[in-house]
């Protein structure tokens, strides 16, 4: 099957998915906690992830599909390596969504043998969809439109907004990002945190953002937003600059390139004096 059909079935997919979100906007939601106190999950997440993994395995039934729910019973990282993997979020910046923040996406990407084939995030709210397919580029369809996007061209960090996240699980582990923070603030022209990592990966691919870092992270959360950067000619690696590779967890640095190695600077002055 080429390319552009995985690509055109998961941007069907992701504005379906997309639909059930919006509807539930505006409503009241009932969630629970999972791992720590801060980490929520709605009925809508859970409608939309089988809605998403139904979808691709009736579809695809050879196919696999790795999201927070299937990874509950699949730890090993052989499960990355092996035939054609969707890793799917239902709602990235779940909360967000609770609160009515308006910054949340579904994201969704196609790996074979850990190779990334297919990456689409959509965000409801904003009516913008950000898609990429290995070896072709990467492109934002939004109004009825499509056009070609590519990273921004800064080349310091004072002349850079980057962005950030911080682990569930800050309130008990020291590790918590907010040394890095400390120092990204005093290098750069602004920093931001959305809440959504689908969100800030696709922002970097469209230039919207210089760069992001996160520690920790899901392989849900970054797989679609790591093929949009690279296809949009930005760099992503991990946090002490090794090659990037998909993971269950991830500590990851994605930017236009250009400041990328000022990031890694950053990142590691501050492990050198902690």
């Amino acid at each position: 099957m080429a390319l552009n059909a995985f690509e055109k079935f998961a941007i069907e997919i992701a504005f379906a998915a997309g639909a059930i979100i919006r509807r539930g906007i505006s409503e009241q939601k009932s969630y629970s906690t999972k791992g720590t106190d801060i980490d929520l999950v709605t009925e809508y997440d859970k409608e939309v992830h089988d809605y998403l993994t139904g979808k691709i395995l009736s579809t695809f039934p050879n196919h696999r599909t790795w999201s927070e729910e299937s990874a509950i019973g699949e730890r090993a990282h052989g499960f990355f390596d092996e035939g054609y993997v969707w890793h799917v979020d239902p709602i990235d910046g779940t909360i967000n969504f609770v609160h009515g923040y308006p910054f949340f996406a579904v994201s969704l990407a196609l790996y074979k043998e850990n190779q990334p084939l297919v990456g689409v995030i959509y965000d409801p709210v904003h009516g913008e969809c950000f898609s990429a397919i290995a070896g072709n580029g990467a492109r934002l369809l939004s109004g009825g439109e499509s056009q070609s996007i590519s990273v921004s061209d800064a080349s310091k960090l004072v002349d850079s907004i980057v962005a950030t996240g911080f682990p569930y699980d800050r309130h008990q582990n020291p590790d918590d990002n907010l040394a890095q923070t400390a120092a990204f603030l005093k290098k750069v022209r602004g920093l931001r945190r959305s809440g959504s990592a689908a969100i800030d990966l696709a922002y970097v691919a469209l230039g919207r953002l210089d760069g992001y870092w996160e520690f920790r992270i899901n392989s849900w959360d970054v797989a679609a937003g790591v093929l949009l950067i690279t296809e949009a000619g930005g760099t992503v690696t991990l946090t002490g600059g090794q090659a990037f590779q998909l993971r269950p967890q991830i500590s990851l640095v994605a930017s236009n390139g250009r400041i990328h190695a000022p990031m890694l600077d950053v990142l590691e002055s501050v492990k050198r004096s902690t």
